[in-house]
């Protein structure tokens, strides 16, 4: 749901499996240049499907700001499913599709 637009005519589900993607985007994939997400996989049931249905969305050239949290307060209850490594973020964006520009963690052993 675009939070940006209260016009907005339509809402995404990520769970959707990805042999559905059609019927669940109403014909707005290769459609978007720069998507950004922000602590939003940890809230999925199904993030491999959310990652593959997000590459679907973007353009050819599109790209994807994506943030996940690692070390963090259990937050959205019930529907706060996972936590991510650096190891498992390179995972997931490489089963969705996407090729790796720029991969970054931030914080310590003290700050994650």
């Amino acid at each position: 749901v675009d939070k940006f637009d209260p016009v907005a005519s339509f809402t995404i589900d990520l769970n959707v499996a990805p042999e559905q993607p059609v019927r669940m985007r109403h014909g707005i994939e290769n459609s978007v240049d720069l998507l950004v997400s922000h602590s939003v996989f940890e809230h999925l049931a199904n993030p491999a499907a959310g990652i593959s249905n997000v590459n679907a969305l973007l353009k050819t050239a599109g790209m994807l700001a994506l943030s996940v949290p690692f070390l963090f307060e259990e937050h959205g209850v019930p529907q706060d499913y996972f936590r991510f490594t650096w190891r498992s973020v390179r995972y997931l964006l490489h089963c969705g599709g996407f090729r790796i520009q720029q991969l970054q963690c931030y914080g310590d052993r003290f700050l994650a």
